[in-house]
């Protein structure tokens, strides 16, 4: 088969988080079951800068051709109409398209060229249909958006994929909803690194209980304000406890969160890391205690699925994708997103039993039912059927 992927952000922009990270990891995996994988995306680097590749010819990857195409205006939304040019020539030589949407022209183009060509395709929400999110403060644009351009296109796709079926149950346009959850590499997390790499670049932190957020520093979505204000009660009972947060920054919520740790005393207990990639969030990972992700809402995270593999025990949010499957494997502690169960839970983890059993149990799950490799096969069938249906 030839697969299109559209997508605005894309390998190697890894700042823009987990929705190239999906696109990519598919691509590779379909690839490996002999398809011919497409991908169009801009040149983005970040909201200011571009990526130091070619445009306006296929540039190999993993062996998946992708074109990068330039941003010419609308940095935030990635309007291109070079991608749109291309997107419409590739859709009529395509047998099946995915669109990854996620409030942005990439996305939208190439569903809109797949529906107008008659082609079978599909379209990945990424989180950006949750009823939580659309109902916030900020989810006003949102809502205008999804009327006024994505409408047509949700509702002429063939399946809108979420990745939980708790992020399912709690969108819109989930009567065509499917579930394919995400994953990760089983090659890059078959051998895990031994412990002790991120240690002994902080020898500082050699004896320290580590309790790690890794994700974008977000106070709405995330709940860094909820995981600092939790840490607050644990220095008293655990001094040599220490909080990392780990990730990109947005807007002005880091400033809060400092002026937090500030407020509550904890300087000397809370460090910010910034993006970290490749083996040094491995190395990261296997030297961390605890993960911490209780979310005000959250689809099935990536980074989640990787601490797991790593090993590690999860405090994770009842709100948040696979929250059930690690209540029923004891993979960790599923919480309601507030401070007084946030607090417990990492009181509890303390206890290096505990963490080494639900970080077994863990590293068990995820190896077993959520690669890349077996997530792709599923998407496969799904195509099959598509076309079928076309």
């Amino acid at each position: 088969m030839k697969i299109l992927q559209t997508i605005s952000h894309y390998v190697p922009a890894y700042r823009f988080g987990g929705p190239l990270q999906v696109a990519h990891a598919l691509g590779k995996e379909l690839v490996k079951l002999g398809h011919e994988v497409i991908v169009c995306c801009t040149n983005q680097a970040d909201e200011q800068s571009a990526l130091n590749v070619p445009i306006n010819t296929p540039v190999e990857l993993d062996g998946i051709q992708v074109y990068y195409e330039p941003v010419q205006r609308g940095r935030r939304w990635g309007y291109s109409p070079p991608l749109g040019r291309r997107v419409e020539q590739l859709v009529l030589r395509s047998d099946v398209v995915i669109a990854h949407s996620h409030f942005q022209y990439a996305g939208w183009v190439g569903a809109r060229a797949a529906r107008r060509a008659g082609k079978p395709y599909l379209v990945y929400a990424h989180g950006s249909l949750k009823r939580d999110s659309l109902r916030a403060s900020s989810g006003l644009a949102k809502r205008a958006y999804l009327a006024l351009m994505e409408n047509a296109n949700l509702r002429g796709a063939k399946h809108v994929v979420f990745n939980a079926e708790e992020e399912l149950d709690d969108s819109l346009y989930s009567q065509n909803g499917l579930v394919l959850n995400n994953g990760i590499s089983a090659d890059e997390f078959a051998v895990l690194p031994q412990r002790g790499g991120f240690r002994a670049l902080n020898p500082e932190l050699a004896d320290r209980t580590l309790f790690l957020f890794l994700g974008r520093i977000d106070i709405q979505q995330k709940a860094v304000d909820l995981i600092v204000e939790s840490f607050g009660q644990i220095v008293a009972a655990c001094p040599e406890a220490m909080l990392l947060l780990a990730g990109p920054s947005e807007g002005g919520d880091v400033a809060v969160i400092e002026t937090l740790i500030r407020r509550l005393g904890l300087q000397a207990h809370v460090r910010f890391l910034g993006l970290v990639s490749g083996t040094a969030k491995l190395d990261l990972l296997r030297d961390a205690d605890v993960f911490l992700m209780p979310s005000r809402y959250e689809g099935l995270s990536i980074a989640l699925l990787e601490a797991m593999a790593s090993g590690l025990p999860v405090i994770l949010s009842d709100r948040a994708g696979l929250h059930r499957e690690v209540a029923r494997h004891t993979c960790g502690i599923v919480v309601a997103p507030e401070k007084k169960a946030v607090t417990a839970a990492m009181l509890r983890l303390l206890g290096q039993e505990d963490r080494r059993r639900m970080g077994e149990a863990a590293r068990t799950m995820v190896m077993r039912d959520y690669t890349w490799t077996v997530i792709a096969e599923q998407l496969e069938q799904v195509i099959y059927s598509c076309l079928t249906e076309n």
